[in-house]
């Protein structure tokens, strides 16, 4: 993600018996998931009417789920959905009786308890359908945008922000960093609407004269919060990527912006192509977008949701009177949003604990990468002026955290989206940069990308594949690991 400030330095409710199903319990006492299912698969429908101004939405979710120790209770998360059905079934798709399902409010649990033990190594499926809406102003999980057209009409947009800790707020799910799964996502949609997700569209089914239904193909493996979509009627400006493979890459805007998106696209195919030839590692998905929206409705900056990249208009939108300033903005970010599409999203962190293995590496390639598809622009030069200062400025605070650092609520995790996850760790990697040489530590890093790819990490991991080629090269004094080094920030 981008934070703001970096640039200046149809179900309806069925209530009847519903609440005698619906309890709050207390006994938890982390406020991470138990490590007793772990889901491997997501089918997730949501039906939306918001091209008729109708900000409420239907949804029906199919969680594929292995248990991992013989239990009685299944354990995720939801939020702001009211459950109208919970249902689950075992491998032969056959019914197990559901007793009651709790909430505990605080920890935002879910706790599906069954009749009968759930045996270690099996397999079931939980199918919850459930209401919800966009009308909601904290700009987070599946939210609205607006604008007014020249004929003075209001449309509406849906557009989703799910890091760190909403997608559990847009749909019950298991959301937390270190569990990596498929979603297959159909979403409804007027006909003179579309909708967006992760994935390339598969299929669109006209429903009627007035909606239609939007298959996307099979997402990666991939963590909750980079899940995304968006339903509107925004302008599309399209190029193409061939550096490595065809990538449709494509910038969305609502349609007054639409002669304001070449740049942005033109930037985004250089840059889609130099991430994968400096990496030596291709792009996991077929297309890349990219969608300004509106500034009052995005409080993120931008958010690098795999494959549909969401961004303030000032970060994506230039101008015939846009300055060079404005243009070097414009790039950075587009660079940060997709140095994460290998860290972050490709390698995700174990926990938020990690945090600085997706935002350090941001961080320092939104200036590096920047700087070799738009030389002319200076941007490499400016790490030491903006991203180091910074990342001084916060060291000196005698209360500074470390780098690692154990959070758990989810008030302890949005704070650690802060100067160390960014500006340090960043500042952390370009000195190792230039202590191994530029060639050894792209080495390593090429390895710890190939190796790990569509799996979780920690620092051990990153530790491991610099060595590996720091051995191999002979970059530092046989008395000195790198595990040695990271540790003594």
């Amino acid at each position: 993600g981008w934070r703001l400030d970096r640039l200046e330095m149809r179900f309806k409710p069925f209530y009847i018996g519903l609440l005698l199903w619906v309890t709050v319990c207390e006994g938890f006492e982390s406020y991470r998931l138990p490590n007793t299912t772990k889901p491997t698969h997501y089918d997730l429908f949501i039906d939306t009417n918001i091209h008729e101004g109708d900000l409420d939405y239907n949804g029906t979710v199919k969680i594929y789920i292995n248990i991992l120790e013989d239990t009685k209770q299944i354990v995720l998360h939801s939020s702001r959905s009211t459950l109208v059905n919970v249902e689950l079934k075992n491998s032969d798709l056959l019914n197990i009786p559901v007793i009651k399902y709790d909430t505990e409010i605080e920890k935002d649990f879910l706790i599906v308890h069954v009749a009968s033990e759930l045996n270690n190594g099996s397999s079931v499926v939980l199918e919850i359908d459930f209401v919800n809406s966009i009308n909601r102003t904290d700009q987070k999980g599946f939210y609205r945008t607006s604008y007014t057209t020249d004929e003075n009409v209001v449309k509406y947009a849906g557009l989703t922000q799910f890091q760190a800790c909403d997608a559990r707020s847009a749909f019950p799910c298991y959301d937390e960093p270190g569990i990596k799964t498929t979603f297959d996502v159909r979403i409804t949609c007027g006909n003179d609407y579309h909708a967006r997700a992760n994935a390339e569209i598969a299929s669109v089914t006209m429903l009627s004269d007035k909606k239609k239904l939007v298959k996307f193909k099979r997402s990666p493996k991939m963590q909750t919060y980079l899940l995304a979509f968006l339903v509107s009627d925004y302008a599309v400006k399209r190029d193409y990527a061939n550096s490595t493979k065809r990538i449709t890459v494509q910038s969305l805007a609502r349609p007054s912006q639409a002669d304001q998106l070449n740049y942005s696209v033109d930037a985004a195919v250089k840059l889609i192509d130099e991430l994968q030839s400096y990496f030596d590692h291709p792009y996991e998905l077929d297309k890349i977008d990219n969608v300004a929206i509106r500034n009052t409705d995005y409080s993120a900056g931008a958010m690098e949701n795999w494959g549909l990249v969401t961004y303030l208009e000032s970060y994506l939108l230039v101008g015939a009177a846009s300055s060079e300033s404005a243009k070097r903005d414009v790039v950075i970010v587009i660079a940060h949003e997709f140095a994460h599409q290998f860290f972050g999203n490709l390698l995700a962190p174990k926990w938020w604990s990690y945090l600085w293995l997706n935002e350090g590496f941001a961080t320092l390639y939104e200036y590096y990468l920047a700087d070799r598809t738009h030389p002319h622009l200076l941007i490499k030069d400016r790490f030491t002026v903006v991203a180091l200062q910074e990342a001084l400025q916060k060291d000196s605070s005698i209360t500074v955290r470390p780098m690692t650092h154990y959070v758990e609520t989810v008030p302890e995790i949005d704070r650690d989206f802060d100067s160390i996850a960014y500006a340090k760790s960043g500042s952390v990697l370009r000195m190792m940069s230039y202590v191994l040489g530029e060639q050894t530590f792209v080495k390593g890093l090429r390895h710890y990308i190939k190796k790990n790819q569509n799996s979780v990490v920690e620092p051990s991991d990153l530790y491991n594949s610099l060595q590996n080629a720091t051995t191999e090269d002979q970059s530092l004094p046989t008395s000195l690991t790198i595990a040695t080094v990271m540790e003594s920030r």
